[in-house]
């Protein structure tokens, strides 16, 4: 007991907490429409409560409690449909069931967008759900829209034009889709309004014959409907009833829609006809139905109506021809694709007789020869194939090489059957000879040359030597002269499938030596203080040239230099022996006379002779003495007294070396001499001495 006390009041308490928060938030004239109860702060029925626009007017027995469902107000337009509201939106905390009046106050300026003549209340029953528009009266002057509203949840209530939100005032004759051979789909823009639709179908445009299973159906509140278990190729008439709350009705203008046909898939192929040549048209035997397959797996018997005038049939000319056909379609099935029946009528071919290909025989000649087709029928073709033993076949008929050849032959003639026929050409190989006459003598270095064979077949000869050192064959086919001696040449021609034979035949080529020539050009006279020189001497053959002289006391030869020892005359003289391709050259002479430009007197003697075994100064050398022949030597001691003369000096046979008249050796010593010579018929001397010793 004490317990419901302490509940009663605070629940009382509450309500005053209540009311003076009311006090605080409404203005004074709206307090007189609120009482406070158990059950907190409500609005009284029948009683108008108003705040920031909206006011409520609640039916009898349905007071409105507003505290525990704290009301509010946003100036934020909310998005209904493709559209927004006006910037006016009243919402509870919670969802209120509702039964009376509501009319809300709206500013001109705030209807922007919208048609003040056409603005409805729209309620939102709860959170997440759309807005949707209630019947409602508007006064334009006064600039407020009301609407009357049956134990209605309320969430939030706002104003718009249904219009400028997707929706329509009266119903729209619905959208069509989805068309099957048993239904389609109706769409429709939402009704401002309405709270349920209906659908009305017939098979009738008057609507007196509905459609078997569619009396008028029942959709609710959704705005599209997919309807089923119509027959296929059928026209249907249809309409759409928007009922409102108070059980109102408006209907749409009637639309009209076909369910598809059952439409042809395909049609099962016949039988291709096989005629004689010659058969008629008129007796060919075309089939008068086809067996079709519909796409709901349905399979049926058509009339099949044949083209008359395609193809153009030709009983004569042997080929295949296609037909085709309409096929006629049976109640609620199409061909919409218009596929047609078709069938193969085939002519056949007669047979071609009396034409031949006969086999040949030839002998090789370089020339073509072929095979060609006997008794060929006018306008009739052939095609050639030619296949020798071993090969690939070929297109022709001809061949020119040594073999055996099939010649295959394909006849053809329009209205008969293609003739194949075959046989052999034969060709045998023939017999070719060699002519080579012979080959006169050549000599080392002669020219490349032709040796003169010839093939009766015209081939090219080849030619081979049995002595490369001696001759060789080039790539071009000459023979090339290598080197004195014999080789044999043998002249042959190509091995050839042609021929049956392949000649050859041998010629001795003898190649005699060459001769050469040396040329040596030297100085006649040269100073005895050159030092050394470079000869110049060489044979034509490219062979080294030896070189040798008659008086190693004037000069020596070391190869082709020159060394200059003494005053004198040297006779040199070049050879070449020759060698297996070269006859040996003739000698040639060159003559070198040392002088001594410095000197007015031919010939030098040296100023000492020293016996001692050496090689050196083991005689008295008296330089040049050898080109005056006419000479005299006379040697005097220091006494005036001659110890050594003689006539003919030549410083080898007639040579002072330290041995006087008598046969004695002298004393060693200062010694004094008179040479005289004969020069050019004059004779000269010159006085000297010389010193002796051991």
């Amino acid at each position: 007991m004490m317990n419901n006390r302490l509940h009663t009041l605070h629940r009382r308490l509450r309500a005053l907490a209540a009311v003076a928060l009311l006090a605080w938030l409404a203005p004074p004239e709206a307090l007189a429409q609120v009482s406070a109860g158990n059950e907190g702060l409500s609005i009284r029925p029948t009683d108008w409560f108003s705040s920031e626009g909206l006011a409520f007017q609640p039916a009898a027995g349905h007071p409105v409690p507003v505290v525990q469902n704290r009301l509010s107000r946003s100036a934020t337009a909310v998005a209904i449909g493709p559209g927004s509201s006006l910037p006016q939106v009243y919402r509870f905390a919670e969802p209120v069931s509702f039964s009376g009046t509501i009319r809300i106050r709206y500013h001109q300026a705030d209807a922007t967008g919208h048609e003040e003549t056409n603005l409805w209340v729209f309620v939102q029953p709860a959170t997440n759900a759309p807005f949707r528009p209630i019947a409602s009266v508007r006064d334009s002057d006064e600039r407020f829209v009301q609407a009357t509203l049956g134990s209605q949840s309320l969430l939030a209530l706002t104003l718009a034009d249904p219009t400028m939100v997707g929706y329509v005032l009266t119903p729209q004759t619905p959208d069509v889709s989805a068309i099957t051979q048993q239904g389609f789909t109706l769409e429709w823009p939402p009704v401002a309004g309405a709270v349920d639709y209906r659908i009305e179908v017939a098979t009738t445009p008057d609507f007196t014959t509905w459609a078997p299973g569619m009396d008028p159906l029942v959709v609710g509140e959704q705005t599209s409907v997919t309807l089923n278990g119509l027959e296929a190729g059928t026209p249907y008439y249809f309409r759409l009833v928007a009922v409102d709350a108070a059980g109102g009705t408006q209907v749409s203008p009637a639309g009209t829609a076909q369910t598809e046909y059952w439409k042809l898939e395909r049609i099962d192929p016949f039988e291709s006809i096989t005629v004689d040549y010659g058969t008629p048209l008129a007796n060919l035997s075309l089939p008068e139905t086809a067996t079709v397959f519909l796409e709901n797996g349905d399979e049926q018997q058509w009339a099949v109506n044949w083209d008359g005038s395609a193809p153009a049939y030709n009983a004569t000319v042997p080929a295949t021809y296609s037909f085709s056909g309409s096929v006629v379609p049976t109640d609620g099935t199409s061909n919409p694709d218009h596929i047609k029946a078709t069938i193969a009528v085939t002519v056949e071919k007669g047979s071609l007789t009396g034409v031949t290909l006969t086999p040949v025989e030839v002998t090789y000649d370089g020339r073509p020869h072929a095979l060609t087709v006997q008794n060929l029928p006018t306008a009739a073709t052939v095609q050639y194939t030619i296949q020798r033993e071993g090969d690939e076949p070929k297109a022709g008929n001809a061949a020119t090489d040594a073999g055996t050849y099939t010649v295959a032959a394909r006849v053809q003639l329009e209205g008969f059957d293609e003739l194949p026929l075959s046989a052999q050409l034969v060709i045998t190989p023939a017999v070719r000879t060699l002519d080579f006459p012979v080959m006169g003598e050549k000599v080392y270095g002669d020219d490349e040359f032709n040796a003169g064979a010839t093939s009766s077949s015209g081939e090219a000869v080849v030619y081979t030597s049995d002595n490369a050192s001696v001759a060789e064959v080039t790539d071009s086919g000459l023979i090339r002269v290598t080197g004195a001696g014999t080789a044999t040449i043998t002249a042959a021609v190509a091995a050839d499938a042609n021929y049956a034979d392949r000649p050859t035949i041998s010629r001795v080529l003898t190649v005699q030596k060459a001769g050469q020539v040396i040329r040596f050009n030297a100085p006649a006279e040269v100073n005895r203080d050159a030092g050394s020189l470079q000869l110049d001497v060489s044979a034509n053959s490219g062979l080294p040239v030896t070189l040798s002289l008659d008086d190693e006391q004037v000069a020596t030869l070391s190869g082709a230099t020159f060394n200059i020892l003494r005053l004198g005359t040297v006779t040199i003289t070049a050879t070449q022996a020759g060698d297996a391709n070269y006859e040996a050259a003739e000698p040639v002479t060159v003559t070198v006379r040392v002088v001594d430009p410095s000197s007015d007197f031919p010939v030098r003697v040296h100023p000492a002779v020293s016996r001692n075994a050496d090689g050196i100064n083991e005689f008295l050398m008296i330089e040049g003495i050898r080109d005056y022949p006419e000479n005299r030597v006379s040697i005097f001691n220091r006494n005036g007294t001659v110890v050594w003369e003689a006539s003919g000096y030549d410083n080898d046979r007639v040579a002072f070396r330290g041995v006087g008249t008598g046969q004695m050796l002298l004393p060693a010593g200062t010694y004094f001499y008179i040479v005289e010579i004969k020069d050019g018929g004059t004779w000269k001397y010159r006085k000297g001495y010389f010193v002796l010793r051991y």
